[in-house]
C-alpha cells in the first residue's frame, strides 16, 4: 500500500512538472497597452487611396499612377512593396492561388469603361478572361486562357482559413481605433482613423490620411523596459503631527507617480508624496511609477509613527469676574522647556499681556471675553486650555450677574469646581 502511494506521488510530481513546463512554453504574452513607438508599422506610399486585407500573402491596393488618368489597382506584399503593378480597373483578394480582376480592354483608350472580367496568378499574369463583344481580350500579360467558368469555380471554392494564433480585434473609442485581445485588454492604443481585421499576422490601418501595415504585436510582444525608481528611504520614522516627503525620482525623465496609504488614519499621503503622520502606529505607503513604453514599478515605504507625549496645561484661574478698569493676574503650570501662546478672541472686552507662563488681564468694558492658550514643546503634543473673563460695570444688575455665573458654572468640569478659582 505504501509503495502504491509513493508511486502515485512521484507520478503526480512528474505530471505537475510537465504541466508547468507546458504552461510556460505556451504562455500567452503579458497583456499591456503598448505605446505608438513600440508598434511595428510599415507606412505605405501616399498614392494609395484604398488598401484591402491580406490574403495568401498579397493585398489589393488602388491608387494613381503617371500612366493613367484614373485610379487603378494592383497588389502589395506584407512589406509594403508593390509586387503586381497598378493597371487593373479593380482587384480582389487572392483565393486558391488566383485573384479576380477587372482588366481594361485593349480595343481603344476608353475601353476601361467596359472592363473584362479576368483571373491572374501571383505574378500578375492573366490566365483566364471573359471576352466581350467590344473587347476580345484584356490588356495585360496573357499567359493562358483557361476555361473561364472552371477558373471562376476554382476561385470561389471555400478555402480553409487558419485561426490567428494571437487574435486581436479592432476597438473604437471617441472616433479613434485600436486593438484589444480576446479578454478585451487594450493592446494597441486608440490612435488610428481606420483599422481592419487582422489577417495573416497583419492588419491594414489608416492614420492622418495615410495607409499602413500593422504587424500583430502579440506575435512578438516587446519586453517593456523597467523603470528605475528611487525614494528617499524605504523605512521612515515620523513623529506624530510631522510631515516628510517620499522624494520619488527616476532617471527616465517625466514619470507619473501615484501614492496611497494602507492606513490613512496612521499616516496619509497626498499627490505630491507628502506623508503626514497622524497617530501612533505603522502603515505602508505605496508608490506606483508608470510611463508609456515601460513596465510599471511599485515601491513600498514602511512608516512608523511615534506618538508624542502630552503636556498637562492648567491656567489659573480659568474663570475670572472683573469690573471695568480692574487688573488681575493669571498663571500656568508650564516649565522652562515649554512655550505658552494665547489667542484673545475679545480684545475689546479684556486686554492681555503675556509674560512667559503667566500674564496680566485688564478689563476694558462689560461683556464675556474668551482667551485660548496653547502650550508647545518639541517632541510633545500641543496642549490647550481656556480662560473666561466676565467684565461687569461699576453698577450692575445682580440678577444678570447671577445668570451669567450660572451659565458658566455648567461648563466647568466637576473636578475643577473645588479649586481656588470657584471658591473666590
Amino acid at each position: 500500500m505504501k509503495r502504491t502511494i509513493s508511486i502515485l506521488l512521484v507520478f503526480a510530481l512528474l505530471l505537475g512538472n510537465f504541466l508547468t513546463f507546458d504552461l510556460q512554453l505556451y504562455a500567452e504574452p503579458k497583456a499591456r497597452t503598448l505605446s505608438e513607438n513600440e508598434l511595428d508599422i510599415i507606412w505605405l506610399k501616399d498614392k494609395y487611396i484604398e488598401v484591402g486585407n491580406f490574403s495568401e500573402g498579397l493585398a489589393a491596393v488602388k491608387g494613381g499612377t503617371k500612366s493613367y488618368s484614373w485610379y487603378v489597382s494592383g497588389y502589395i506584399n506584407p512589406e509594403g512593396q508593390e509586387v503586381i503593378e497598378l493597371h487593373f480597373t479593380n482587384a480582389y483578394e487572392f483565393r486558391n492561388g488566383i485573384a479576380k480582376v477587372d482588366a481594361d480592354g485593349s480595343a481603344d483608350m476608353m475601353s476601361h469603361y467596359q472592363f473584362i472580367e479576368s483571373f491572374i496568378d501571383k505574378n500578375g499574369n492573366i490566365i483566364s478572361y471573359k471576352k466581350t463583344e467590344h473587347n476580345p481580350y484584356p490588356y495585360g500579360n496573357i499567359v493562358a486562357n483557361y476555361d473561364f467558368e472552371e477558373t471562376n469555380k476554382k476561385y470561389n471554392t471555400p478555402k480553409i482559413i487558419e485561426k490567428e494564433q494571437y487574435l486581436l480585434k479592432p476597438m473604437n473609442s471617441g472616433g479613434k481605433w485600436g486593438y484589444a485581445d480576446e479578454n478585451n485588454n487594450l493592446i494597441v492604443p486608440y490612435i488610428f482613423d481606420e483599422a481592419h481585421d487582422f489577417s495573416e499576422g497583419v492588419a491594414i490601418v489608416k492614420k492622418d490620411g495615410r495607409w499602413g501595415i500593422l504587424k500583430n504585436p502579440l506575435e512578438n510582444m516587446p519586453e517593456p523596459k523597467k523603470l528605475d525608481v528611487a525614494v528617499s528611504s524605504e523605512h521612515m520614522t515620523i513623529d506624530e503631527g510631522k510631515s516628510q516627503n517620499v522624494n520619488a525620482s527616476s532617471s527616465e525623465g517625466a514619470v507619473n507617480f501615484t501614492y496611497s496609504s494602507s492606513d490613512p488614519y496612521v499616516a496619509s499621503v497626498d499627490n505630491q508624496g507628502n506623508i503626514k503622520a497622524k497617530r501612533s502606529g505603522t502603515c505602508v505607503i505605496s508608490v506606483m511609477a508608470s510611463k508609456d513604453g515601460f513596465e510599471s514599478v511599485s515601491k513600498k515605504i514602511y512608516v512608523e509613527v511615534h506618538g508624542l507625549k502630552s503636556i498637562n496645561l492648567i491656567i489659573e484661574p480659568s474663570v475670572l469676574i472683573m469690573r471695568e478698569g480692574e487688573s488681575k493676574n493669571f498663571v500656568s503650570n508650564i516649565n522652562e522647556a515649554e512655550t505658552l501662546s494665547a489667542d484673545n478672541h475679545d480684545k475689546d472686552i479684556v486686554d492681555l499681556k503675556l509674560h512667559g507662563g503667566s500674564g496680566l488681564l485688564q478689563a476694558k468694558k462689560k461683556g464675556l471675553g474668551e482667551i485660548d492658550f496653547k502650550a508647545s514643546r518639541e517632541g510633545y503634543k500641543d496642549a490647550y486650555a481656556n480662560l473666561s473673563v466676565l467684565v461687569l460695570g461699576n453698577h450692575y444688575d445682580a440678577l444678570n450677574v447671577s445668570r451669567d455665573l450660572s451659565a458658566k458654572w455648567s461648563t466647568i468640569k466637576d473636578e475643577d469646581k473645588d479649586t481656588r478659582v470657584i471658591r473666590e
